[in-house]
């Protein structure tokens, strides 16, 4: 039986290759990967998945995959909204809900329904709220600060924050005065997005971390 690559050796899929460290959907393939490798995740459901190409990618490694919306975007997309999805409980090792819960009214709902839907882990991606572009879309709702996402914990859950830019390396805080500071700017002025996860307690990973993914 052949081993699985480590996390920091597997190829991307062929489609996404060649694209430059820039682009948006190859930073959250990477993290996506990284975590189906890191906890061994046999099945991904993308939750508001519109168009996103995510499941495919989950799909072309040989996970069982679903992918659902409030509207039919695919012709596989099955129907479904938050908080009140139609999944049994633990139905998927991995969801993810990639640039949602901003627009949707029930934050803390929302969090508990994926992880009701989870089995090992769920990846949840939101835009910075202190950066001017994400209260530029009126569709917005939430504008999502580290402080305000900290308070999400779910029981039975440990929570991980990453603020990431694109091609920024994520920076760990706690490690000396220095670096929290050089965080708490990156974080504020310089980082796009959030990416909030959740790992389900007693949990350990299958791989090695390779420390990509640091926590703030």
């Amino acid at each position: 039986m052949c081993s699985k690559p480590k996390a920091q050796s597997l190829p991307p899929p062929r489609w996404i290759q060649g694209w430059g460290p820039r682009d948006i959907d190859t930073l959250v393939a990477k993290v996506l990967l990284d975590y189906i490798l890191w906890y061994d995740c046999a099945s991904h459901l993308d939750v508001g998945a519109n168009t996103q190409p995510y499941a495919v990618i989950s799909k072309t490694i040989g996970l069982r995959t679903a992918r659902c919306d409030v509207r039919g975007y695919t012709s596989d997309c099955v129907l479904a909204a938050l908080p009140h999805m139609p999944f049994k409980e633990k139905s998927y090792d991995m969801v993810s809900c990639l640039q949602v819960l901003e627009h949707l009214p029930d934050t803390r709902a929302c969090i508990e329904d994926l992880c009701r839907v989870a089995r090992k882990v769920v990846v949840i991606q939101v835009p910075n709220g202190d950066k001017v572009v994400s209260r530029d879309d009126p569709t917005h709702i939430h504008f999502f600060t580290l402080q305000q996402l900290r308070g999400f914990q779910v029981d039975g859950w440990a929570q991980h924050i990453f603020a990431s830019n694109v091609i920024a390396t994520r920076l760990p805080i706690g490690v000396s005065k220095a670096h929290d500071m050089l965080s708490s700017i990156f974080t504020k002025f310089y980082a796009n997005n959030f990416f909030l996860v959740y790992v389900a307690k007693g949990l350990r990973p299958a791989v090695k971390q390779p420390g990509l993914l640091a926590n703030v």
